[in-house]
């Protein structure tokens, strides 16, 4: 089984279609995963992604894009019941956001990592979520899932120079990459491709305006 990667939602330019070849979040994935931001096809190969919001949503009177709670709870659920989050696969999850709500979603409410998962947890290492935990949910029918869960920066960050990042977190992201995607290491270069720079975005994310350690 493939890995999984699982992102928030569509682009604005692009608002139905998750993962789309022209959206930032994509080029950059692919970047961080080949050194090639055109390189979908190994995305394709080696991994499975999909995104909580089946449509692009922000929040009204809000700057960023938000989670969609109905939508990302059912896309969760899908997932479960497809049986797509079992056998210990590995799943990465891109971004505060995506991280909190995965793990609130299947934590207790009054765990810390809940509430805390993304500043609590080790970026690009495993955690395992499974129903036998003694901190898994209660008082909901989720079914069964034992997977282990990957937090790492959003790709986005690729190209959003207001964001303030711990040295080497690329190199690290494209390592946890390759390794789960069965490719060989390889060393992270700088993107030099005006095609690549020109994407960047005006603003910083709200799960990215911080450093994170």
């Amino acid at each position: 089984m493939k890995p999984l990667i699982i992102g928030m939602g569509p682009a604005k330019s692009h608002p139905t279609n998750a993962w789309h070849p022209a959206a930032v979040s994509t080029a950059n994935l692919c970047y961080l995963i080949s050194g090639d931001p055109s390189k979908l096809s190994m995305l394709d190969s080696h991994f499975k992604a999909i995104d909580l919001n089946q449509n692009w949503h922000r929040e009204e009177g809000h700057d960023w894009d938000s989670i969609w709670e109905n939508d990302a709870e059912e896309t969760l659920r899908m997932l479960i019941a497809a049986q797509e989050l079992g056998r210990g696969r590995k799943v990465f999850l891109l971004g505060e956001q995506v991280t909190n709500f995965t793990f609130g979603f299947l934590r207790r409410k009054d765990c810390t990592l809940a509430a805390q998962g993304w500043r609590q947890l080790a970026k690009c290492l495993g955690y395992r979520l499974c129903i036998q935990d003694k901190e898994a949910s209660v008082g909901k029918s989720l079914g069964y899932y034992d997977f282990v869960a990957i937090p790492v920066w959003h790709p986005r960050i690729l190209t959003t120079l207001e964001a303030k990042m711990p040295p080497g977190w690329q190199q690290k992201m494209m390592n946890a990459l390759r390794s789960a995607g069965g490719l060989q290491p390889m060393k992270f270069k700088r993107p030099h491709s005006q095609n690549l720079l020109l994407r960047r975005e005006k603003t910083t994310p709200a799960d990215q305006q911080f450093p994170i350690w």
